[in-house]
């Protein structure tokens, strides 16, 4: 009997597994593109937004482009302000150093849920068939 085939992994799957060891236990992380009613603790939400050819490698390979979303769980805004001024740029960092293709382009403060305080972080991850 051979061994049994591994079930296929997502990007979103990777870069979750790939995530979750290196950012703060007291975080949670969310797989999918979803607004929580409440949150209690600083959250990291994976959004898969577009894939497309990648242009400058060979075919069967894929640009796919996501949206990391850094989550407070303050609704007090001057405290939500004062935690995502701390570690959003400590996310921008660990998403750089992960072992993928990964280019980390921009992160724009928005309003998670409509009433968190939040960054979106978008990256570009090269991807294969």
């Amino acid at each position: 009997m051979s061994p049994a085939t591994p079930p296929p992994t997502t990007v979103r799957a990777e870069l979750e597994k790939l995530l979750r060891p290196l950012v703060p236990r007291d975080w949670a992380i969310i797989r999918w593109q979803v607004e929580p009613e409440q949150l209690a603790k600083t959250t990291v939400v994976l959004k898969q937004s577009r894939i497309e050819p990648h242009t400058a490698a060979p075919i069967a390979q894929h640009l796919t482009h996501m949206v990391v979303t850094l989550v407070s769980a303050h609704e007090d805004f001057t405290k939500a302000e004062d935690e995502l001024d701390l570690h959003v740029l400590d996310l921008w960092e660990l998403l750089e150093k992960l072992p993928i293709q990964i280019n980390v382009r921009s992160a724009e403060k928005v309003l998670f849920a409509k009433r968190y305080a939040a960054y979106d972080i978008t990256v570009e991850i090269d991807t294969e068939k």
